[in-house]
């Protein structure tokens, strides 16, 4: 942001921000000797707040949407038939989780003007691309799990 806007001289708090930002992200690259690392240190919570990352995956991390995305995976399917395939997620909670998936973009719904209405979901390219992307570590977490049992079993 250019110091001298008048967007700046408004909010003179965003210079600030952005000006201790700035100083933090040299001494963060040169404590990690430019490795191109993820940066996820933010200096306030409002920095939090607009971090892509942390946005993104408080969205979609959860063990429910990910499961979601797998069962739409090979076509969309009626409200029930998802319960019934999740089998432990409770209406509340999986109402609640498409509605936020459907907002976000990951989900379409479509209504079917019948008595009584059929309602549909399906991913959107977004959450077929999303889903791609969650593969390596949904097939790392079927055989990593027997490893990881046995890990937690011996605590």
């Amino acid at each position: 942001m250019k110091e001298g806007s008048s967007f700046m001289k408004r909010f003179p708090c965003l210079l600030l921000a952005d000006f201790r930002y700035q100083l933090y992200t040299k001494a963060q690259e040169r404590t990690l000797g430019g490795l191109g690392m993820v940066r996820v240190t933010v200096l306030e919570k409002k920095d939090a707040e607009n971090c892509p990352i942390r946005d993104v995956l408080d969205r979609v991390g959860d063990k429910w949407s990910i499961l979601i995305f797998c069962v739409l995976e090979d076509g969309d399917k009626r409200f029930n038939e998802i319960k019934r395939m999740l089998g432990d997620i409770t209406q509340r909670v999986l109402t609640s989780t498409l509605r936020k998936l459907e907002t976000e973009g990951y989900l379409t719904r479509e209504v079917f003007p019948t008595s009584p209405p059929k309602v549909s979901y399906g991913l959107t390219e977004r959450g077929r691309t999303l889903l791609e992307l969650m593969k390596p570590v949904i097939e790392w977490a079927s055989s990593a799990h027997p490893d990881i049992k046995a890990d937690r079993a011996q605590a």
